[in-house]
């Protein structure tokens, strides 16, 4: 998987052939500069990815030491992937037009990209990207719960899973993603176990099988700085979530929500860059995450329409929705709520899927939650 872009990632080395890249401080490996030479160049950049698309047939070992995996690992996320490639590809090419700042200042200090997935999950390998590493779920949907699960994706074999903190309670297997719905741009939202998952469901029980695919939706945004996942079965089937997490643990009927932990470093969004991106003066769909009684985290997704046939049989008119083609497509984005000023408080997420009413001044004026329907489609307002 990860050779699909491996060549073109060269190639875009190659073409960046300036003369000129920042000189790495001396005494000591530093972020960026992998092969220890004292600069930060397209080589290392080159050497990540190689190493990481290496990594997928030796069993997830990059064949780096300890040094090295700290070196490359230029976002601090404890994964080294081809998004710390791109990092320093990035960083290598405006160092060769005259930037004289750190990689590290690049990357903490708004030198990043306003949203990574600007225009979605397009692909399998967008999908890695958000996925990889450690998510904490949050119980009800409380930002300030102290998490008891974590779900963990590992890239380099697409295996993951879900524990419980320090009781030996878990939930293991591998993954492969998809287009759900089958929209043109593609909005790769499906989770599915690629092969039957092995479970332990108390500290004193065997691991037992657990049979059958299981087929999760799942929708991200980048909610005030950290990535927040909401995931929900599909269909009537019992799933890892529901054996291990149950459905106590849920922010609205049958979804649950995790928050990425890493130190990503993610583009930080102004009052002035939210203040624009909001939509103003319009209708339109979108996701809601949190919600803060006199403001709220929406992302605006694509709503359409169409006919299903479910189980019975029947043909049924269902909505569903898709990322927004709109540069910021995982970014959820601030909106004060018109006559709400008393109702703030510490907020929760709950998750839905909003039709939304704005003013002139981007302020929400109505806010209508669609009902959800079946398999990962809504009711029609």
């Amino acid at each position: 998987m990860k050779n699909k872009y491996i060549s073109a990632f060269l190639s875009a080395v190659m073409s960046i052939s300036a003369i000129g890249c920042l000189t790495a401080s001396a005494g000591g490996q530093t972020h960026g500069d992998v092969n220890s030479d004292g600069r930060i160049d397209g080589v290392d950049a080159s050497n990540i990815l190689t190493a990481y698309a290496k990594s997928s047939v030796d069993g997830g070992s990059l064949g780096y030491t300890d040094e090295q995996k700290r070196a490359a690992d230029v976002n601090s996320n404890g994964i080294v992937d081809g998004v710390d490639a791109s990092l320093v590809l990035t960083y290598y090419a405006k160092t060769s037009v005259g930037y004289t700042e750190s990689l590290e200042f690049f990357i903490n200090n708004g030198e990043m990209p306003l949203d990574p997935f600007g225009s979605g999950l397009e692909s399998d390998i967008d999908a890695d990207r958000l996925l990889g590493g450690s998510w904490e779920f949050l119980s009800k949907g409380d930002p300030l719960s102290s998490p008891a699960y974590t779900a963990d994706f590992f890239n380099y074999d697409r295996e993951f899973r879900i524990s419980m903190d320090k009781t030996g309670i878990y939930g293991t297997g591998y993954y492969e993603t998809s287009n759900y719905f089958d929209t043109p741009r593609g909005c790769y939202n499906l989770l599915r176990n690629t092969e039957e998952m092995n479970i332990k469901l108390s500290p004193n029980s065997p691991e037992l099988p657990f049979g059958g695919m299981i087929d999760t939706h799942f929708t991200a945004a980048n909610v005030d700085g950290a990535y927040i996942m909401a995931i929900s079965v599909i269909g009537n089937g019992i799933s890892v979530f529901d054996q291990i997490l149950g459905p106590e643990t849920q922010a609205a009927d049958g979804i649950w929500i995790l928050r990425k932990n890493s130190n990503e470093t993610h583009h930080i969004i102004d009052d002035t860059e939210m203040a624009s991106l909001r939509e103003k003066g319009t209708t339109f769909y979108a996701y809601r995450w949190l919600d803060l009684g006199s403001e709220v985290y929406l992302q605006t997704v694509n709503a359409e329409t169409k006919e299903v046939v479910l189980d019975d049989g029947m043909p049924y008119e269902a909505m569903f929705f898709s990322y927004a083609n709109n540069g910021h497509a995982l970014t959820a984005v601030k909106y004060k709520i018109a006559g709400a000023e008393d109702k703030a408080n510490s907020g929760k997420y709950r998750p839905a899927l909003v039709k939304v009413t704005t003013d002139a001044s981007g302020n929400v004026t109505e806010m209508e939650e669609v009902p959800r329907f079946a398999y990962g489609y809504y009711h029609v307002l």
